[in-house]
């Protein structure tokens, strides 16, 4: 009792430490004294001569400082036979020498090699030898250019021991997790290819090593024998996190398209952590890391308000990322709490940044994860508006080019046509025409004849398309329509055409327009469909003796006036003669043809009175013209008058009359030349 008195008055204004076996693991922030050599010259006996500051807070950290700093420590051990391990927990510390009781013990730091050290661990560890239940003094000598740090413990040897192992698995599991999430990622980036996922793999593969390097892992285990590897390896990492995350940052929230302002500034500064990167093993240890963890603080705070903007925005993926990056800082708040004693050091104080990293890169793994699911989302919204855009364009394509020719022509789609592609085809031809139309549109102004024109195409198209054709074609007021199986189906289709006109008529009526006139001419052979143009610009066409008969069988129409006409090729190839209501028009010889044409009239579209009479009158208008045609004109004569004189409506009869009385009064003995004069051509 009398020895201790007399140590505590000896030694009035320090603390002093009494080991005792009961407590595990003694912190010895409170009991160290400590003195900042500006001037790096003191030596252990003029240190023994100056009186050291005593330390109030839970941590000792004097941040950057060029300074010498002397610790002092005053230890009583009360029991006996235990062996006690001191260890210095700052890996990054550069120069670090021990006295014991005036007796030099330890020198070490991360300018001395790894396997010079007295206790293979990542931190400063070495035996004490203390004198029991006397006064042991401490002088720690420290010089570094990192941060001042100086977390000081006692451990009794077993505890010390059990305390590496269980920080050992703790570190294990950290970076196991960040292997994963490293690992994980890359085979994601190497099945989509996403330059995101290669940026976040090399941010996480920095952080892994800067946890590894700050904890004196890759001193340990990669650079041993190579100090200044060592040293500059923090620093690398430290801009290789600012550079990679920046960088990710900027790549994944797409900070551009929502703030092109806050996107230049994290531009320029992510520049900079790249040039810090490229020059960290030239720059100055102090000065760089000094810029680099103030520029890392600032773009940690910028890029949270990156995702925080994004988030805002409607970037969903961006939710992950604030939440990642709130939880790193909000670690970072906490580490520095507790390196100034605000809150208690304990497993989770002690760890909380590595905790917070975790957490992090685990949330940016998901919000990439979220990324690839909006992408495809959006991928897939895009394929379904391509889808409805080509079902729109096939659509519109189909009004240029009816599906009909991408058949015949063999092809998928409008895109596969080129110039020239042509095939031959046995088709009927239907041409329709709206009579007099050129005095009827000058009645009209320009919109009105177009708005006319579509009412009636409106209106004669479906029943084209009814009918298993399909329109080659308008030119002008004209409709060129082609039916490639039976020519029973053009005839239908001309039929229907007629009696729809009608309808049409009586709409026009109603509003106070005039009715119209429609004639339809069809033939049926052979014709060329295919492609004509230039590579600028193609159309789609129909050519052929065929179409060329089609379009002058319509013409004659209006001279015979009639409704619907057809060559003796349609005639010839209809299945059922009996199906439609035909006669025998004419022979003519039409331009361009050497042969003459036979010409027949279908008249099952008459209404009415007229077409009581073409009925009733058939089999005598068919045995006049049989008279005609042998050149029997007097007995054609005669019948011809027969039925104009109770069917003064036929024009045909009327026509037949007047050559008739014209062949008997110029050439009563010509006969033969009928053909050559009445062709088309003369009449």
């Amino acid at each position: 009792l009398i020895l201790f008195l007399f140590m505590t008055n000896l030694y009035p204004s320090e603390n002093i430490l009494y080991l005792d076996s009961n407590i595990k693991v003694y912190d010895l922030t409170k009991y160290t004294g400590y003195f900042s050599d500006q001037t790096n010259n003191l030596n252990l006996k003029k240190i023994k001569k100056i009186k050291f500051s005593g330390n109030n807070k839970e941590s000792i950290n004097f941040g950057f400082t060029d300074s010498t700093y002397w610790f002092k420590v005053n230890i009583i051990p009360i029991i006996k036979d235990i062996k006690w391990i001191m260890d210095i927990g700052y890996p990054p510390l550069d120069n670090i020498t021990v006295y014991l009781n005036n007796v030099k013990i330890f020198e070490g730091g991360d300018r001395y090699c790894f396997n010079k050290r007295e206790i293979d661990t990542p931190t400063y560890a070495f035996s004490l030898n203390l004198l029991v239940n006397r006064l042991n003094t401490i002088y720690i000598k420290v010089k570094t250019s990192s941060s001042m740090q100086f977390p000081l413990k006692i451990y009794p040897e077993k505890v010390f021991f059990q305390t590496q192992l269980n920080n050992s698995i703790i570190q294990g599991i950290f970076s196991g997790i960040l292997l994963v999430m490293v690992f994980y990622n890359l085979f994601i980036f190497i099945s989509v290819k996403d330059k995101t996922y290669l940026i976040y793999i090399i941010y996480v593969s920095s952080v892994l090593f800067f946890y590894l390097t700050i904890n004196g892992l890759v001193f340990k285990y990669i650079f041993p024998d190579n100090t200044v590897a060592n040293n500059r390896a923090l620093t690398f990492t430290v801009n290789s996190i600012t550079f990679w995350g920046t960088l990710f940052g900027i790549t994944f929230l797409n900070i551009k398209k929502y703030n092109k302002y806050l996107w230049m500034i994290l531009s320029i500064l992510c520049g900079v952590s790249l040039l810090l990167l490229i020059c960290s093993p030239f720059f100055s240890y102090s000065a760089e890391i000094q810029i680099s963890a103030a520029l890392s603080m600032v773009l940690a705070i910028l890029l949270l308000l990156a995702g925080i903007i994004s988030l805002y925005k409607g970037y969903k993926p961006a939710l992950y990322y604030v939440i990642g990056w709130l939880t790193l800082l909000i670690g970072g708040v906490i580490l520095v709490m507790n390196k100034f004693g605000i809150v208690p050091q304990n497993i989770f104080t002690n760890n909380v940044l590595q905790i917070g990293s975790v957490i992090e890169v685990i949330f940016l793994s998901f919000s990439l994860g979220e990324r690839i699911n909006n992408l495809k989302e959006e991928k897939k919204r895009v394929e379904l508006e391509n889808l409805s855009n080509q079902a729109l364009m096939a659509e519109a394509s189909r009004r240029f080019v009816p599906d009909q020719f991408l058949k015949y022509l063999e092809k998928e789609s409008i895109v596969d046509i080129k110039m020239g592609d042509a095939v031959e085809r046995n088709m009927t031809i239907l041409f329709n025409d709206i009579r007099n139309f050129t005095s009827l549109s000058e009645q009209m102004d320009v919109r009105d004849n177009f708005g006319f024109l579509n009412s009636y195409f409106k209106i004669m198209n479906p029943v084209i398309n009814k009918n298993n054709g399909f329109i080659d074609k308008f030119i002008g007021d004209s409709i060129m329509a082609l039916f490639p199986e039976k020519p029973d189906h053009g005839i239908y289709a001309a039929i229907e055409m007629q009696k729809l006109l009608n309808d049409y008529n009586a709409d026009r009526k109603k509003e106070g327009y005039k009715p119209i006139k429609i004639g339809i001419g069809l033939n049926y052979g052979k014709l060329m469909l295919g492609t004509v143009g230039s590579d600028e610009r193609l159309s789609t066409t129909v050519i052929g003796d065929a179409v060329n008969l089609a379009s002058r069988i319509e013409q004659l129409t209006k001279y015979y006036g009639v409704k619907i006409l057809i060559t003796d090729n349609v005639f010839k190839n209809i299945d059922m003669k009996n199906k439609f209501l035909l006669r025998g028009i004419d022979i003519v010889r039409v331009k361009g043809k050497k042969e003459p044409v036979e010409i027949y009239e279908v008249f099952d579209c008459d209404e009415g009175d007229v077409l009581k009479k073409k009925l009733k009158f058939l089999e005598k208008f068919n045995i006049g013209l049989k008279f005609y045609r042998n050149k029997e004109f007097e007995h054609a004569l005669k019948i011809f008058k027969y039925i104009f004189s109770s069917f003064r409506e036929d024009f045909v009869v009327k026509m037949y009359i007047e050559r008739c009385e014209s062949l008997l009064k110029n050439f009563p003995e010509k006969w033969d030349c009928i053909t050559k004069f009445y062709s088309k051509e003369n009449l």
